[in-house]
């Protein structure tokens, strides 16, 4: 045999450990991950397949070929598997293991084993389907830019599997993966790259995945599950210059909860924890889909209203307020009356105010309305003074 089909076998051999050891390596810095975990079992799997057919001379067949092959499809099965669990969905490890009890089965039967096209058939039509559902799964991850070349690479490779039945047609009389066929160099050389590439981008994407966490646990409210202040204020800057683009208003409403600190006091910090969250309830189920709520202090939330006038965030605040009413009457140990105030601020068509001066004029007008007593809300006259956008 010649000396570079086996150097090449070596190094596919190597590939696929590497790549194993890398993701478990990796899982092991992020246990959180499980796409990593059962990618690199997946890949020890799949390098014990390889090594295996390669010894169909030292072996029996049914441990090299039969087996073998088996142990590459199941791995490409707990890809498959891997994928779904990196979306939060079930792994499915019935469907996992299926294609590899498919193939076992069949090649029980005489007739199937010994037709060296057939099995090259079937094999490659599991191991691209496995791919294929794999691709989807992936795009699965929206927001993850590594997810668009990771399932590239998964779908060219269910392409170059599926040209192998042609190839296998054309040379019934002996397997095409093997040292001596003149097609083992470019397919096993296809499989490296593919294996050290696939290696790569699940790694990168597990890191754009925790990365995209940090951030979203930096701009949230760990209670509420709301925006911060320092993600509202940032989504400000993009809305009121598009409003004031447009020559719409902008409306910034303020909510404070009323005697919030007589609840927490006499009830406890679960039940006013509830009541912040009944909050948080009523001000996402009552908004459009363009407008942002969030909690900007202690028991103080914020809404930012795009192309709405004063009138209409009246409306809207007074919507938010009954609906809160509402659900803290369900909090279980609170016997108060829970309610809110709410101070409004709108700029002018045309104009542009920045986030910094809606809540300040906003906040001025809170302070009117619970100046009136509870469960109030005020309207400040329109901002129709141009200031600079700031970020907060």
């Amino acid at each position: 045999m010649p000396s570079e089909p086996h150097t090449l076998f070596a190094l596919l051999v190597l590939t696929a450990a590497i790549g194993a050891g890398l993701q478990l390596w990796a899982w092991s810095q992020a246990r959180g991950e499980r796409l990593l975990l059962w990618g690199g079992i997946a890949y020890a799997i799949i390098t014990l397949g390889i090594v295996l057919n390669a010894a169909r001379e030292a072996l029996p067949a049914m441990f090299s070929q039969v087996l073998g092959t088996g142990l590459v499809i199941y791995g490409c099965g707990l890809i498959y598997a891997a994928a779904r669990a990196f979306n939060g969905r079930q792994m499915e490890p019935l469907v996992a293991v299926a294609g590899a009890v498919l193939w076992l089965v069949a090649c029980q039967f005489p007739d199937f084993y010994s037709n060296t096209a057939g099995r090259i058939t079937v094999a490659s039509v599991l191991l691209a389907g496995y791919c294929a559902a794999a691709a989807r799964e992936f795009l699965r991850a929206h927001g993850l830019p590594s997810r668009i070349p990771l399932a590239i690479l998964m779908i060219v490779h269910a392409i170059g599997l599926l040209l192998r039945i042609p190839l296998a047609l054309m040379q019934p009389q002996g397997p095409i993966f093997m040292f001596a066929n003149p097609w083992f160099v470019p397919i096993a050389l296809e499989n490296v790259v593919m294996l050290q590439l696939f290696a790569f981008l699940l790694v990168t994407l597990t890191k754009e995945k925790i990365a995209a966490h940090l951030r979203l646990a930096a701009d949230t409210d760990a209670l509420t599950g709301l925006p911060n202040r320092r993600a509202l204020f940032v989504h400000a800057v993009a809305a009121l210059a598009r409003d004031a683009r447009r020559a719409r208003p902008s409306a910034v409403i303020v909510f404070d909860l009323d005697r919030f600190k007589y609840i927490n006091d006499t009830y406890g910090h679960p039940v006013g924890d509830a009541v912040l969250l009944a909050f948080a309830s009523a001000a996402t189920t009552q908004l459009r889909a363009g407008d942002m709520a969030g909690r900007i202090g202690g028991e103080e939330f914020a809404v930012l209203l795009p192309e709405t006038d004063g009138q209409q965030a009246a409306i809207a605040a007074r919507r938010i307020m009954v609906t809160f009413t509402h659900l803290s009457g369900m909090v279980e140990g609170c016997e108060s009356m829970c309610t809110a105030s709410a101070g409004i601020a709108a700029t002018r068509p045309g104009t542009t105010a920045s986030m910094d001066a809606l809540i300040q004029a906003a906040d001025r007008a809170l302070y009117d309305a619970k100046r009136e007593g509870l469960n109030r809300l005020s309207v400040a006259p329109p901002i129709d003074t141009p200031t600079l956008l700031t970020s907060g």
